[in-house]
């Protein structure tokens, strides 16, 4: 029994996928995180730009409404007795406010566009810097199938199978013990 569990141990342990540069992998999901980091920030900012940009819209429809009563009625829509010239101003002011609301609105939804697009790069670089190395282990699969197969009955299959991904992609590795 110990031997077996021996050989297992030593098959197991010896089945652990080759990675030439883990520092790679390592910063390659720093950089995730970051980038991920950063684009939460901006999408938390979101929400009170957008709120920011409807409260900027009532005003300006509020002081368009007041000034399109005043040049419609005139006398008791001119509180200032000056031909609606201050609503006018005050209905450009809003319009002016709410422009700049919503154009710092939409570049800020650009930036968060442009962050989501970093953030999809680097997951991507890390699908690479990241994955297992099996070449050196496909090489090997005659061997390592047949160290398995001699392990059948004496270990659950998934516990081989287990094993054999650590070191084959898991085609090869049911291929191996017979799995479907």
């Amino acid at each position: 029994m110990a031997v077996r569990a021996i050989a297992f141990s030593i098959l197991l342990f010896a089945a652990v996928p080759t990675r030439s540069d883990w520092s790679s992998c390592s910063s390659d999901l720093r950089r995730v995180q970051r980038a991920t980091r950063d684009a939460a920030d901006l999408a938390d900012g979101l929400d009170s730009k957008k709120e920011e940009v409807e409260s900027k819209k009532r005003e300006y429809d509020d002081a368009t409404d007041k000034l399109s009563r005043c040049r419609r009625y005139g006398g008791a829509y001119d509180s200032y007795s000056d031909s609606c010239a201050t609503l006018r101003r005050r209905a450009q002011d809003a319009k002016s406010e709410y422009d700049t609301a919503r154009d710092a609105y939409e570049q800020d939804q650009q930036q968060l566009q442009s962050a989501m697009d970093e953030v999809w790069r680097y997951a991507k670089r890390t699908e690479t810097s990241c994955a297992p190395d099996y070449s050196a282990s496909v090489a090997d699969a005659p061997t390592i199938c047949a160290s398995l197969k001699s392990l059948k009955g004496q270990y659950s299959e998934t516990d081989l199978l287990a094993a054999c991904k650590m070191r084959l992609p898991e085609a090869v590795c049911r291929s191996c013990l017979g799995l479907q």
